[in-house]
Protein backbone atom coordinates (compact mmCIF):
# COMPACT_ATOMS: atom_id res chain seq x y z
CA UNK A 1 0.00 0.00 0.00
CA UNK A 2 0.84 3.64 -0.56
CA UNK A 3 0.77 5.92 2.60
CA UNK A 4 -2.48 7.33 1.11
CA UNK A 5 -4.04 4.12 0.58
CA UNK A 6 -2.88 3.32 4.22
CA UNK A 7 -4.89 6.12 5.45
CA UNK A 8 -7.81 5.20 3.30
CA UNK A 9 -7.81 1.73 5.09
CA UNK A 10 -7.41 3.05 8.42
CA UNK A 11 -10.55 5.48 8.19
CA UNK A 12 -12.81 2.84 6.33
CA UNK A 13 -11.69 0.53 9.32
CA UNK A 14 -12.89 3.18 11.65
CA UNK A 15 -16.23 3.96 9.53
CA UNK A 16 -17.21 -0.19 9.41
CA UNK A 17 -16.36 -0.50 13.43
CA UNK A 18 -16.50 3.42 14.70
CA UNK A 19 -19.73 2.67 16.87
CA UNK A 20 -17.71 0.18 18.74
CA UNK A 21 -14.05 2.12 19.12
CA UNK A 22 -15.70 6.07 19.51
CA UNK A 23 -17.88 5.71 22.27
CA UNK A 24 -15.73 3.75 24.54
CA UNK A 25 -12.76 6.38 24.14
CA UNK A 26 -14.86 9.19 25.36
CA UNK A 27 -13.68 9.11 29.22
CA UNK A 28 -9.80 8.28 27.98
CA UNK A 29 -9.83 11.18 25.39
CA UNK A 30 -11.53 13.32 28.76
CA UNK A 31 -8.11 12.32 30.47
CA UNK A 32 -6.35 13.23 27.88
CA UNK A 33 -7.53 16.49 26.85
CA UNK A 34 -7.20 17.42 30.42
CA UNK A 35 -3.72 16.80 30.71
CA UNK A 36 -2.77 18.67 27.23
CA UNK A 37 -4.87 21.07 28.00
CA UNK A 38 -2.38 21.85 31.18
CA UNK A 39 0.56 21.69 29.62
CA UNK A 40 -0.64 24.05 26.92
CA UNK A 41 -2.30 26.61 28.96
CA UNK A 42 0.02 26.50 32.17
CA UNK A 43 3.09 24.48 31.75
CA UNK A 44 4.42 25.51 28.56
CA UNK A 45 3.88 29.56 29.66
CA UNK A 46 5.11 29.46 32.93
CA UNK A 47 8.45 28.07 31.57
CA UNK A 48 9.15 31.43 30.37
CA UNK A 49 8.12 33.33 33.51
CA UNK A 50 9.47 34.20 36.97
CA UNK A 51 8.13 36.05 39.52
CA UNK A 52 11.62 36.84 40.97
CA UNK A 53 13.55 38.14 37.61
CA UNK A 54 17.09 39.19 39.73
CA UNK A 55 17.59 35.84 41.47
CA UNK A 56 18.97 33.06 39.12
CA UNK A 57 18.50 30.25 41.58
CA UNK A 58 14.82 31.64 42.33
CA UNK A 59 14.17 30.90 38.61
CA UNK A 60 16.07 27.72 38.20
CA UNK A 61 13.82 26.16 41.11
CA UNK A 62 10.38 28.01 38.91
CA UNK A 63 11.54 26.21 36.13
CA UNK A 64 12.24 22.87 37.82
CA UNK A 65 9.19 22.93 39.34
CA UNK A 66 7.22 23.50 36.22
CA UNK A 67 9.11 21.06 34.34
CA UNK A 68 8.28 18.37 36.87
CA UNK A 69 4.35 19.34 36.70
CA UNK A 70 4.47 19.05 33.18
CA UNK A 71 6.43 15.57 33.23
CA UNK A 72 4.84 13.85 36.54
CA UNK A 73 1.11 15.32 35.87
CA UNK A 74 0.07 16.66 32.70
CA UNK A 75 1.96 13.75 30.64
CA UNK A 76 1.20 10.71 33.00
CA UNK A 77 -2.72 12.14 32.61
CA UNK A 78 -2.20 12.04 28.69
CA UNK A 79 -0.41 8.19 28.34
CA UNK A 80 -3.45 7.14 30.52
CA UNK A 81 -5.76 8.33 28.77
CA UNK A 82 -4.26 6.54 25.25
CA UNK A 83 -3.79 3.82 27.52
CA UNK A 84 -7.19 3.56 28.13
CA UNK A 85 -8.58 4.00 23.97
CA UNK A 86 -5.22 2.66 21.54
CA UNK A 87 -5.26 -0.92 22.99
CA UNK A 88 -9.19 -1.30 22.24
CA UNK A 89 -8.64 0.25 19.01
CA UNK A 90 -6.18 -1.77 18.09
CA UNK A 91 -7.42 -4.70 18.78
CA UNK A 92 -10.63 -3.84 17.09
CA UNK A 93 -8.89 -3.40 14.41
CA UNK A 94 -7.10 -6.16 14.13
CA UNK A 95 -10.00 -8.19 14.36
CA UNK A 96 -11.65 -6.81 11.59
CA UNK A 97 -9.08 -6.92 9.28
CA UNK A 98 -8.34 -10.43 9.99
CA UNK A 99 -12.47 -11.05 9.56
CA UNK A 100 -12.77 -12.15 13.29
CA UNK A 101 -15.53 -11.74 15.22
CA UNK A 102 -15.15 -8.71 17.33
CA UNK A 103 -14.62 -8.89 20.82
CA UNK A 104 -12.52 -6.40 22.95
CA UNK A 105 -13.50 -7.79 26.05
CA UNK A 106 -9.51 -8.55 27.44
CA UNK A 107 -9.24 -4.55 27.33
CA UNK A 108 -10.79 -4.02 30.44
CA UNK A 109 -8.91 -1.42 33.12
CA UNK A 110 -6.86 -3.20 34.71
CA UNK A 111 -6.27 -6.24 32.75
CA UNK A 112 -2.98 -7.31 31.64
CA UNK A 113 -3.49 -6.23 27.91
CA UNK A 114 -4.00 -2.28 29.79
CA UNK A 115 -1.04 -2.87 31.86
CA UNK A 116 1.24 -4.26 28.95
CA UNK A 117 0.08 -1.02 26.61
CA UNK A 118 0.62 1.08 29.59
CA UNK A 119 4.08 -0.32 29.87
CA UNK A 120 4.66 0.61 25.94
CA UNK A 121 3.20 3.85 26.43
CA UNK A 122 5.82 4.65 29.44
CA UNK A 123 8.61 3.38 27.85
CA UNK A 124 8.18 5.50 24.39
CA UNK A 125 7.55 8.56 26.30
CA UNK A 126 10.54 7.79 28.67
CA UNK A 127 12.61 7.28 25.78
CA UNK A 128 11.76 10.11 24.16
CA UNK A 129 12.05 12.43 27.51
CA UNK A 130 15.71 11.79 27.44
CA UNK A 131 16.56 14.18 25.09
CA UNK A 132 14.08 16.88 26.68
CA UNK A 133 15.63 16.21 30.29
CA UNK A 134 19.28 17.04 28.88
CA UNK A 135 18.27 19.79 26.89
CA UNK A 136 16.77 21.45 29.95
CA UNK A 137 19.71 20.52 32.57
CA UNK A 138 21.92 21.98 30.18
CA UNK A 139 19.93 25.19 30.17
CA UNK A 140 20.17 25.07 34.14
CA UNK A 141 23.89 24.68 33.95
CA UNK A 142 24.41 27.43 31.44
CA UNK A 143 22.07 29.71 33.77
CA UNK A 144 24.49 28.66 37.24
CA UNK A 145 27.75 29.36 35.34
CA UNK A 146 26.48 32.82 34.64
CA UNK A 147 26.44 33.53 37.98
CA UNK A 148 29.67 31.90 38.92
CA UNK A 149 32.30 33.09 35.73
CA UNK A 150 32.02 36.01 33.92
CA UNK A 151 34.76 35.59 32.05
CA UNK A 152 33.27 33.09 29.45
CA UNK A 153 30.21 34.76 28.65
CA UNK A 154 30.58 34.37 25.48
CA UNK A 155 30.96 30.32 25.45
CA UNK A 156 27.92 30.21 28.36
CA UNK A 157 25.81 32.21 25.55
CA UNK A 158 26.69 29.49 22.96
CA UNK A 159 26.32 26.97 25.68
CA UNK A 160 22.58 28.46 26.72
CA UNK A 161 21.96 28.88 22.69
CA UNK A 162 22.50 25.24 22.01
CA UNK A 163 20.41 24.19 25.17
CA UNK A 164 17.25 25.80 23.64
CA UNK A 165 17.14 25.11 21.00
CA UNK A 166 18.12 21.41 22.12
CA UNK A 167 15.02 21.94 24.06
CA UNK A 168 12.80 22.48 20.61
CA UNK A 169 14.45 19.84 18.53
CA UNK A 170 13.48 17.07 21.58
CA UNK A 171 9.96 17.40 20.17
CA UNK A 172 11.32 15.80 16.71
CA UNK A 173 13.25 13.19 19.03
CA UNK A 174 9.61 12.52 20.25
CA UNK A 175 8.20 12.06 17.26
CA UNK A 176 11.05 10.23 15.72
CA UNK A 177 11.08 7.51 18.55
CA UNK A 178 7.50 6.96 18.21
CA UNK A 179 7.44 6.43 15.09
CA UNK A 180 10.00 3.44 15.79
CA UNK A 181 7.42 2.36 18.27
CA UNK A 182 4.21 2.95 16.38
CA UNK A 183 3.78 -0.76 15.86
CA UNK A 184 4.27 -2.05 19.08
CA UNK A 185 1.06 -2.34 20.30
CA UNK A 186 -0.73 -4.06 17.39
CA UNK A 187 2.71 -6.40 17.75
CA UNK A 188 1.67 -6.81 21.04
CA UNK A 189 -2.27 -7.47 20.36
CA UNK A 190 -1.70 -9.64 17.45
CA UNK A 191 1.84 -11.98 18.25
CA UNK A 192 0.39 -12.37 22.05
CA UNK A 193 3.72 -10.96 23.36
CA UNK A 194 4.96 -9.39 26.08
CA UNK A 195 5.76 -5.30 25.55
CA UNK A 196 9.56 -5.39 25.57
CA UNK A 197 9.16 -8.46 22.82
CA UNK A 198 6.81 -5.58 21.13
CA UNK A 199 9.04 -3.07 21.20
CA UNK A 200 12.11 -4.96 19.89
CA UNK A 201 9.26 -6.27 17.09
CA UNK A 202 8.31 -2.55 16.05
CA UNK A 203 11.85 -1.48 15.52
CA UNK A 204 12.21 -4.70 13.28
CA UNK A 205 9.47 -4.25 11.59
CA UNK A 206 10.06 -0.30 10.90
CA UNK A 207 13.38 -1.17 9.54
CA UNK A 208 14.71 -1.00 5.98
CA UNK A 209 15.06 -4.57 4.78
CA UNK A 210 16.68 -5.86 1.37
CA UNK A 211 15.55 -3.43 -1.48
CA UNK A 212 12.42 -2.70 0.49
CA UNK A 213 12.09 0.85 2.32
CA UNK A 214 11.49 1.57 5.88
CA UNK A 215 8.38 2.17 7.43
CA UNK A 216 9.13 6.07 8.41
CA UNK A 217 7.75 7.26 5.65
CA UNK A 218 4.33 6.01 5.62
CA UNK A 219 4.22 6.68 9.30
CA UNK A 220 5.52 10.62 9.33
CA UNK A 221 3.11 10.84 6.89
CA UNK A 222 0.58 9.70 9.00
CA UNK A 223 1.55 11.97 11.97
CA UNK A 224 1.71 15.14 8.84
CA UNK A 225 -2.12 13.98 8.11
CA UNK A 226 -3.40 13.89 11.51
CA UNK A 227 -1.68 16.62 12.88
CA UNK A 228 -3.39 18.90 9.88
CA UNK A 229 -6.70 16.74 10.28
CA UNK A 230 -6.81 17.73 14.17
CA UNK A 231 -5.71 21.14 13.45
CA UNK A 232 -8.80 21.91 10.84
CA UNK A 233 -11.04 19.95 12.79
CA UNK A 234 -10.64 21.95 16.11
CA UNK A 235 -10.57 24.82 14.43
CA UNK A 236 -14.11 23.89 12.87
CA UNK A 237 -15.85 22.62 15.71
CA UNK A 238 -14.41 25.80 18.18
CA UNK A 239 -15.80 28.03 15.51
CA UNK A 240 -19.31 26.35 15.88
CA UNK A 241 -19.14 25.80 19.78
CA UNK A 242 -18.30 29.68 19.88
CA UNK A 243 -21.52 30.63 17.82
CA UNK A 244 -23.97 28.36 19.85
CA UNK A 245 -22.27 29.78 22.49
CA UNK A 246 -23.00 33.37 21.48
CA UNK A 247 -26.41 32.35 21.03
CA UNK A 248 -26.91 31.23 24.03
CA UNK A 249 -25.47 34.03 25.55
CA UNK A 250 -23.34 31.64 27.81
CA UNK A 251 -20.60 34.30 28.46
CA UNK A 252 -23.21 36.59 29.74
CA UNK A 253 -24.70 34.04 31.89
CA UNK A 254 -21.43 33.04 32.97
CA UNK A 255 -20.02 36.78 34.25
CA UNK A 256 -23.24 36.77 36.70
CA UNK A 257 -22.00 33.49 38.20
CA UNK A 258 -19.02 32.50 40.37
CA UNK A 259 -17.93 29.11 38.53
CA UNK A 260 -18.37 31.50 34.91
CA UNK A 261 -14.38 30.93 34.22
CA UNK A 262 -14.40 27.28 34.84
CA UNK A 263 -17.65 27.35 32.57
CA UNK A 264 -16.24 29.20 29.89
CA UNK A 265 -12.87 27.35 29.87
CA UNK A 266 -15.01 24.29 29.57
CA UNK A 267 -16.53 25.13 27.08
CA UNK A 268 -13.70 26.32 24.99
CA UNK A 269 -12.30 22.83 25.14
CA UNK A 270 -15.49 21.04 23.41
CA UNK A 271 -14.10 21.69 20.02
CA UNK A 272 -10.69 20.21 20.90
CA UNK A 273 -12.11 17.42 22.89
CA UNK A 274 -14.04 16.50 19.92
CA UNK A 275 -11.35 16.66 17.91
CA UNK A 276 -9.17 14.35 19.89
CA UNK A 277 -11.69 12.13 20.05
CA UNK A 278 -12.44 11.51 16.18
CA UNK A 279 -8.33 11.43 15.37
CA UNK A 280 -6.93 9.25 18.20
CA UNK A 281 -8.90 6.52 17.54
CA UNK A 282 -8.60 7.17 13.25
CA UNK A 283 -4.51 7.10 13.91
CA UNK A 284 -4.85 3.85 15.88
CA UNK A 285 -6.66 2.65 13.05
CA UNK A 286 -4.13 3.67 10.53
CA UNK A 287 -1.48 2.38 12.54
CA UNK A 288 -2.78 -1.01 12.67
CA UNK A 289 -3.12 -1.19 9.60
CA UNK A 290 0.23 -0.26 9.12
CA UNK A 291 1.48 -3.18 11.17
CA UNK A 292 -0.21 -5.79 8.53
CA UNK A 293 1.16 -3.59 5.17
CA UNK A 294 4.52 -4.00 6.81
CA UNK A 295 4.19 -7.45 7.64
CA UNK A 296 2.90 -8.63 4.18
CA UNK A 297 5.71 -6.45 2.85
CA UNK A 298 8.83 -7.63 4.67
CA UNK A 299 7.15 -11.56 5.56
CA UNK A 300 4.36 -12.12 2.96
CA UNK A 301 2.41 -12.79 6.41
CA UNK A 302 -1.02 -13.13 3.99
CA UNK A 303 0.62 -16.11 2.12
CA UNK A 304 1.48 -17.33 5.67
CA UNK A 305 -2.13 -16.74 6.70
CA UNK A 306 -3.49 -18.49 3.70
CA UNK A 307 -0.67 -21.38 4.46
CA UNK A 308 -1.95 -21.80 8.78
CA UNK A 309 -5.57 -21.80 7.66
CA UNK A 310 -5.23 -24.42 4.59
CA UNK A 311 -3.41 -27.00 7.32
CA UNK A 312 -6.08 -26.21 9.54
CA UNK A 313 -8.99 -26.34 7.81
CA UNK A 314 -7.54 -28.99 5.31
CA UNK A 315 -9.19 -26.81 2.76
CA UNK A 316 -8.56 -24.53 -0.03
CA UNK A 317 -8.84 -21.00 1.37
CA UNK A 318 -10.82 -20.20 -2.06
CA UNK A 319 -13.15 -23.20 -1.85
CA UNK A 320 -16.50 -21.47 -1.54
CA UNK A 321 -18.69 -24.80 -1.33
CA UNK A 322 -20.23 -26.17 1.45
Amino acid sequence: MSSSEVTDTGLAALQAIGRRIIPGSAVGLLFCSIGLTFLGRYVVPALSETTNPDRIEVQIAEFIGTLSLGLFVAIPLMMFGIALIVPRATKLTAQWMLGEPLDDSDQVFGGAAFRDAAKIIFTIVARSARFLIASCALLIVSGLLSQVQSNFRFLIALIAIFALNAVGLSLLAFIGTAAKYSLALPAMLVEKIDAKAALDRSRQLMATERRIQSGYITVWFQFGFFIILFGLLTLGFSVAVSYIAGLLQLESFAQTRTYGPMMMEVVSQIGPYISLLLVVPAFATVTTVIYFERRTRLEGYDIAQLAQETRVTRRSRFDVTE
